[in-house]
């Protein structure tokens, strides 16, 4: 029986440790859903999703995506999400470009390229880099040389000025496997974290067996400091308080359409929460916080960026 009840307060948002919470502008950017890889656990299955549309609209379009990022005001943090963002073609001129224009980057890879690679798009972000999110794979990647290139990226990331973790979907069938290697990360000063899984963006139930392998991985690789910054519960009545999501924070999908918030994606355009269209120069961020219309967070970074009062 599932575990309704269960908040992964010890083992929240596989983010919650590594971002730098000083950085409030985000814009978490889902760039393509394209991916060189093909886990079956995976929304973003590449067997699954045709991002040809979403490829081609970049391609024919980036002048005005680059001119949308120009017009904002400050600086922000540019999440990449994917599928994986250094699929998409052109990715490091694109990369390039955001620099450029003085916004700092943040990026989720799942380290499938080699480290030659790996060393083109650190050198890019030189002094630009906030989080490099590593992801593992079990059903693709073997412990020792997943370790030993993540170690050689580690190293990379913090020469050039940024941070670096590794995370997993916490898969039902992989707990006992990701508990084990959770062991291996600790013992070469790696951080990894656990990231509840979703279905149609609905965080899964897991049963009691299950809840029990997450918390205890929690505690034991988890640093005090950490469970403090990450304790972030489910049953938090976020719903009415205020959120500046949607003038610090907003998501933005392969063709341009932004929304305050991950949680609020699924709604159609022109929605009150649909803050415009970065490509064709319509996006208007809020000029007035609104209220948050749901009990939890999903994606928890507006949490973990102080933006919910």
């Amino acid at each position: 029986m599932a575990d309704e009840n269960f908040s992964f307060s010890e083992v929240d948002n596989v983010y919650n440790s590594f971002l730098n919470p000083h950085l409030k502008n985000t814009l978490c950017w889902y760039i393509s859903g394209k991916c060189n890889l093909n886990c079956s656990f995976c929304e973003a299955k590449k067997s699954d999703h045709d991002s040809s549309k979403e490829l081609e609209y970049l391609t024919k379009n980036w002048i005005n995506f680059r001119e949308g990022f120009q017009n904002l005001q400050g600086r922000w943090e540019i999440f990449l999400l994917g599928g994986e963002p250094l699929s998409v073609p052109g990715i490091l001129d694109i990369l390039r470009d955001l620099v450029r224009n003085g916004h700092k980057i943040s990026l989720a890879t799942n380290l499938s390229y080699s480290l030659g690679y790996y060393k083109k798009v650190l050198n890019i972000l030189d002094g630009n880099l906030c989080l490099f999110l590593g992801t593992f794979k079990p059903e693709y990647y073997k412990p020792e040389p997943f370790l030993k290139k993540a170690q050689h990226i580690d190293y990379l990331v913090k020469r050039y000025g940024g941070v670096f973790g590794v995370g997993a979907v916490a898969e039902p069938d992989y707990l006992d496997y990701l508990y084990t290697l959770g062991f291996w990360f600790r013992e070469r000063n790696i951080k990894f974290k656990l990231q509840k899984k979703r279905v149609n963006n609905v965080h899964i139930n897991y049963n009691k067996d299950q809840v029990c392998k997450i918390k205890e991985f929690g505690r034991r690789f988890s640093s005090i400091e950490d469970q403090k910054k990450i304790r972030f519960e489910e049953t938090d009545l976020f719903k009415g308080r205020v959120c500046l999501t949607g003038i610090n924070y907003f998501f933005m999908n392969s063709f341009g359409d932004c929304f305050r918030c991950h949680n609020l994606t699924h709604y159609k355009v022109n929605n009150e929460n649909y803050l415009g269209n970065l490509p064709n120069g319509t996006l208007k961020l809020f000029k007035k916080p609104k209220t948050c219309p749901h009990s939890y967070c999903t994606c928890v970074l507006p949490k973990i960026k102080g933006l919910i009062l």
